[in-house]
């Protein structure tokens, strides 16, 4: 990407589910409990919300290309159709994430561009775990950004005469490439990609990317025993350094215990007792908003104990619970609730101290409830 997209604006667009192993890292016991709740956080308050994508099942073999890579295509392909491009659309879009990046969701490239088609979040696109979502990247291509200062980053659709151009000229009046004709010799491949996921099914998770999840995935099986668990402590009282996997003590749960108390309803509790300790236990099982899971962590940074956002300063962690809902004890009341444990909208990136989601291991079910 070249600066020519300098001020262009916040990027929208939705995800994509890439299941990893993971493993539980060791970490020590910080300080007990939390400290701040999601409570009194909007959703996103930046343009609007875009719902999330997930591949169903498997997707054809193609030599040359991974899975993740062949799952990102059908990302941008149904971005596409969402759209209402077509295929010459598609071609586009998988023409310019091969160039900028094979088709891959790049930690970090040019200056500060990330994700498959190496959108900046310095000059607007979105943030850089909006961006890190390859269907928030594909829909923010072709249908462009609605940036909090009224601008607008054009994307595919806003380009006059895109559907007369070149296809590599028409991604490079989206990417505002210092390679402008560095596209066209993805072309063949784009064709050929797009013909080997024809009938891929990819469908929306029901969560948003940006603001808050939204309806659409239930918990199951043992998670949904789990989170009764929880829910059966509605209205208990909130206490700093109270309550474990066994449940409240005298003055109550905070969130960090709360947590281990409905883990335990899945047959694990195994998590270090601060929010911190448990964010830091779960470094290598990060999530996507995308494929947020009923059982997923939440974890948040207010400030308390240090830059608000930052994932040295966790200081609240509550648990998705599906169908946009999450579950969590919190020091704050909200929603006319009293502070104490209570169920309410999942707040995601752009509420107050976002910082990520983390699978616990060992659940599978969390990631393959449909």
């Amino acid at each position: 990407m070249s600066d020519s997209n300098a001020g262009k604006g916040v990027a929208w667009a939705i995800g994509l589910v890439l299941a990893v192993p993971f493993a539980i890292v060791p970490a020590g016991v910080l300080l007990l409990g939390d400290d701040d709740s999601t409570s009194g956080a909007a959703c996103s308050a930046s343009g609007s919300s875009s719902m999330a994508l997930s591949v169903v099942g498997d997707v054809p073999a193609l030599d040359g290309y991974t899975e993740d890579e062949l799952k990102i295509a059908a990302v941008i392909m149904k971005a596409a159709d969402n759209a209402g491009v077509g295929e010459r659309g598609q071609i586009i879009g998988i023409m310019a994430s091969l160039q900028e990046t094979h088709l891959t969701n790049l930690p970090g490239g040019d200056r500060d561009s990330v994700g498959t088609f190496q959108q900046r979040p310095s000059v607007g696109w979105g943030t850089a775990d909006q961006l890190h979502t390859p269907s928030y990247a594909a829909k923010a291509f072709y249908e462009g950004v609605d940036a909090k200062n009224g601008s607008h980053i054009p994307g595919l659709k806003d380009i006059d005469g895109w559907e007369s151009m070149a296809p590599t000229q028409a991604a490079q009046a989206v990417q505002g490439s210092d390679y402008p004709d560095a596209y066209a010799k993805h072309q063949k491949e784009a064709e050929k990609i797009l013909a080997a996921l024809s009938g891929t099914e990819v469908e929306s998770t029901g969560a948003t990317i940006g603001g808050c999840a939204t309806s659409g995935i239930q918990a199951t099986g043992k998670w949904k025993d789990a989170l009764e668990r929880g829910r059966s402590l509605i209205g208990t009282k909130y206490d700093f350094g109270g309550g474990d996997e066994n449940g409240p003590t005298a003055q109550g749960i905070d969130c960090s215990g709360f947590v281990l108390y409905v883990l335990k309803g899945m047959g694990t509790a195994d998590l270090p007792r601060s929010s911190q300790g448990q964010f830091d236990a779960l470094a290598s099982t990060p999530v996507d908003e995308d494929s947020i899971r009923p059982g997923d962590l939440i974890f948040y940074a207010k400030g308390r104990t240090g830059t608000v956002g930052s994932p040295n300063a966790i200081s609240h962690v509550a648990i998705y619970a599906g169908d946009g809902k999450m579950l969590e004890s919190t020091r704050y009341s909200t929603n006319s609730n009293e502070p104490g444990v209570q169920e309410v909208d999942a707040k995601l990136s752009g509420s107050k101290g976002f910082v990520g989601i983390r699978r616990v291991p060992g659940t599978e079910q969390g990631a393959k409830i449909k």
